[in-house]
């Protein structure tokens, strides 16, 4: 016969054992919500990714997506405010834009021949294959000029970022010199022999075809140090109303063997 005791050890043990087969139960459930949300991940479908287009005020926004031009609906928890013009976005299983991504980083490299208002350009690629294509967000703030290399994504028609080239760089001139002729001293008959090579074929091209004169291709300014090399070019700089470049280094030099000691260029 059982003894009060005994009955509450009994049911202490029968406590104990239910709070473990609880703990266990409940370790079960969330093992299988993790398998369930390992399922779910593994059976979703692909997302796809466009470049974003323009937002709309009723909560819709056009993108583009391999190639296509579609009008989409948004998630609210995409701030459209924020998106710029071919920032690549995702899609969901149901065509809607559910988040933002960055800025296309890679593609072909292509050159800016002509700015087509404020959100195009007309650019040169392979072959010399020109195209009209759409300024990135990123380039509508940092802005660009003729000449510029930029990234370009070829399924969406966006140009994505500037590619310096180190090469190019160095050969632009920063600034406008301020120098007239006048402020050179010293150089009055070097001075008039430069204005006669540089002016005489642009100021009176018909006096060489009538002669049959050939003008010079180019000069090359040479002597010690302290000889006015630089300073007596700066005049054309003012003057012309071309582009000059200026070459770094002492490249130029390199191509007249005869220079005698003591000059530089």
């Amino acid at each position: 016969m059982s003894t009060p005791d005994d009955a509450r050890r009994e049911a202490a043990s029968l406590a104990q054992k239910n709070e473990r087969l609880t703990a266990v139960l409940v370790r079960a459930r969330q093992e299988l919500a993790e398998l369930r949300d390992q399922v779910e991940q593994l059976t979703r479908p692909p997302a796809t990714y466009a470049a974003f287009l323009a937002a709309h005020e009723d909560g819709t926004a056009d993108i583009v997506s391999a190639g296509r031009k579609m009008r989409v609906p948004v998630s609210p928890a995409v701030d459209l405010g924020a998106l710029g013009p071919g920032q690549e976005v995702q899609l969901s299983e149901t065509m809607a834009l559910v988040s933002a991504g960055e800025f296309e980083r890679v593609g072909e490299v292509v050159t800016v021949k002509e700015l087509l208002g404020a959100d195009r350009a007309l650019v040169v690629g392979r072959g010399d294959e020109e195209r009209v294509v759409r300024l990135s967000g990123q380039l509508l703030e940092a802005g660009v000029r003729v000449g510029d290399a930029l990234t370009i994504d070829s399924r969406s028609g966006f140009v994505h970022e500037r590619v310096p080239r180190s090469e190019v760089e160095e050969l632009v001139l920063e600034e406008l010199p301020d120098v007239e002729f006048e402020d050179i001293g010293g150089l009055a008959d070097q001075i008039e022999a430069i204005r006669d090579a540089v002016e005489l074929p642009f100021g009176h091209p018909e006096l060489f075809r009538e002669h049959g004169l050939t003008p010079p291709k180019g000069l090359l300014l040479y002597g010690p140090r302290g000889a006015a090399r630089h300073s007596s070019r700066r005049p054309w700089r003012r003057r012309s109303h071309g582009r000059w470049a200026t070459p770094r280094g002492r490249t130029p030099c390199a191509a007249r063997s005869s220079t005698s000691r003591g000059r530089s260029c």
